[in-house]
């Protein structure tokens, strides 16, 4: 089955349907990835709940899974990703409600990138994995990561670790760890998430450089703990910006850039505040810049 995408004569998409009733190309998803040319192709996932006893693999470049939304449900209890890219670029993943076990132990991520780049993960709710929500760690880069809820997962919400990833509108929320982790990211921008009600720092960023974050909002992370968690911390980090970011009532501050070892951040036209917090906005950094923030 082919669908045209665009004006006439712009492209044709290889496609397949896939459908628990029988009345798409297949019923389950693996066997429609597989179907699929080299060149990859678009796997239009309908409604209803898709109960794997594996990975979804991808490891062709090219490929999108679309969903319906909320209605199309991939749910897997095993310990190991429900969706894996493997060097798998230009790949979307979007409108899908992915739903992991949180027993099913620390390989359990809902969507995990394996190296694979230039990845769009769009629209779609994943939560209860026994690990993470967002994967992109190894070689990943040039991510983007985009209106997503990840939530209620035993490990952290979204992960990434390389160059020129973009998280943007995303809801991040009740996650056993981190909201959001990066992990010498580079040139990487964090944008417009909320990031709330999670375990550990809302945002934390270690051996970043070159990095912004900003517009978001970062409130009640480790909210009641023992005083260790912020809402946005850097740790030796570089030449960071951190600007227009709404932050309250985190467990200790509000935004903390946390050693020497962070050179030349800039903290700057933030909203910090909160009743129970340790503080405000803490600069152990060196050369840092603090300046015009709103603080409570």
């Amino acid at each position: 089955m082919a669908m045209a995408y665009g004006s006439f004569a712009s492209r044709v998409v290889a496609t397949r349907v896939v459908a628990l009733d029988g009345t798409g190309d297949f019923t389950d998803i693996q066997s429609a990835v597989d179907d699929l040319p080299s060149g990859g192709g678009v796997v239009y996932i309908k409604e209803g709940t898709y109960t794997l006893s594996d990975s979804v693999e991808i490891t062709k470049g090219g490929i999108t899974i679309r969903g319906t939304g909320y209605a199309t449900i991939i749910s897997g209890n095993f310990n190991k990703p429900i969706i894996k890219l493997d060097t798998a670029n230009y790949a979307v993943i979007e409108g899908l409600q992915i739903v992991g076990n949180v027993s099913a132990g620390a390989s359990n991520d809902g969507i995990y990138t394996g190296g694979s780049r230039y990845i769009y993960v769009l629209n779609c709710w994943i939560h209860d994995c026994g690990a993470n929500g967002i994967n992109s760690s190894g070689l990943s880069r040039y991510n983007i990561f985009s209106n997503n809820r990840v939530y209620d997962n035993v490990g952290i919400g979204l992960i990434m670790t390389s160059l020129y990833e973009i998280a943007s509108g995303n809801q991040i929320y009740y996650n056993g760890s981190y909201g959001i982790y990066m992990d010498g990211s580079q040139q990487s921008k964090v944008e417009g998430n909320m990031s709330r009600y999670n375990d550990n720092h809302g945002i934390y960023a270690s051996s970043c450089g070159s990095c912004i974050i900003n517009d978001n909002h970062v409130s009640y992370n480790g909210f009641g703990g023992d005083d260790t968690v912020d809402g946005i911390h850097l740790n030796s980090c570089s030449n960071m910006i951190v600007s227009g970011n709404r932050c309250y009532n985190n467990d200790r501050y509000e935004i903390n850039i946390n050693d020497a070892g962070c050179i030349r951040a800039f903290v700057h036209g933030n909203h910090a505040y909160g009743t129970v917090h340790v503080g405000a906005i803490n600069d152990s950094g060196t050369g840092s810049t603090v300046s015009d923030n709103v603080i409570a």
